[in-house]
């Protein structure tokens, strides 16, 4: 399929209405138009509980949906991404597409493309050729500590981001979702405290260190804005990395403030690189937990791996 084909497709629509607290639901009548004008067969769905993006993907998909349209922020991509996964993080429908209308707080995805109004992205992704691109997998610690796997589009991070996620539910979200997560962030580095992890890259060596932050991500951007991996590729095959360690407070707020324009990698204690296997595991006797974050989600905690599935899926975006 091309984009002179799109017109007559098979589409489901996945919408999260409580996206940027309720913007997404605000801006939805005017989404839907610029939708309808480029589809003339349309399904719409709206999400009501976490999780259900997810069901209402795998469902349109197996009933022969040909582009699944994610239409929320980045935690509404990463369940309508797991609606085509199977339970080892593999596509199941390598042939169909994953549209996406960045519409929520962050957007950190869609960001790396450009940040445009939601209606003009629509315009946009009709006219977009198909790019096949990859996404990232981790195998982590959910709850109950049963072993969970979960695919991401954008980004995964363990250390102060874990906890950062969840305070990011209790920021005030009426200034903006750039100031929600510099708040919880702000937060979260006062609260945390480095951990002693192992972390291994590929094949090498691993490394014992005192964990400020690890960003494993397959995009830049994370944290509504934060240039955090200015060197990821999305069709390179494997996923960037920057690794924060044994990090002073004062040097993390430093490192947050540089991040936004990308500069936090020439800092002293940060390295970066690219790895297409990534593993993090505590050493033995070790006591807490490291909490992961994953597309802005906190979804559970160390130990985790995370890996490359190179040219994963199809993607239309603008």
């Amino acid at each position: 399929m091309n984009h002179s084909d799109y017109k007559d497709a098979a589409v489901t629509v996945v919408m999260n209405p409580a996206a940027s607290s309720g913007r997404a639901g605000r801006r939805w009548p005017s989404i839907e138009t610029a939708l309808c004008r480029e589809f003339s067969n349309l399904t719409v769905k709206k999400t009501d509980a976490p999780g259900h993006a997810t069901a209402i993907c795998r469902t349109a998909l197996e009933d022969g949906a040909e582009i699944i349209v994610s239409v929320g922020g980045d935690g509404t991509n990463n369940e309508v991404l797991g609606g085509f996964m199977d339970e080892d993080g593999g596509n199941r429908f390598p042939d169909r597409m994953l549209g996406l209308v960045a519409a929520g707080t962050g957007g950190d995805f869609q960001r790396q493309f450009g940040v445009l109004r939601p209606e003009k992205q629509v315009s946009r992704m009709c006219r977009a050729t198909p790019r096949t691109v990859d996404y990232g997998v981790a195998t982590l610690k959910g709850p109950n500590d049963a072993a969970i796997t979960r695919a991401f589009l954008n980004t995964s991070s363990a250390g102060i981001s874990g906890l950062v996620s969840d305070l990011v539910l209790e920021a005030d979200r009426s200034l903006g979702p750039t100031a929600a997560y510099v708040t919880a962030s702000l937060k979260g580095i006062f609260r945390y405290k480095n951990r002693p992890v192992i972390v291994r890259f590929d094949e090498g060596e691993p490394q014992r260190v005192d964990l400020t932050l690890l960003v494993v991500s397959n995009g830049q951007y994370f944290g509504a804005g934060m240039h955090a991996c200015p060197h990821a590729s999305i069709s390179d095959g494997k996923l960037a990395y920057v690794l924060m360690q044994g990090m002073k407070k004062s040097h993390v707020v430093h490192a947050l403030a540089r991040s936004f324009k990308g500069k936090h990698l020439r800092l002293r204690n940060v390295s970066h690189g690219h790895a297409s296997l990534v593993e993090l595991s505590l050493p033995p006797g070790s006591a807490g937990d490291v909490l992961l974050e994953l597309d802005g989600e906190q979804p559970g905690r160390a130990p985790v791996t995370f890996r490359a599935v190179p040219s994963g899926i199809r993607l239309l975006v603008a």
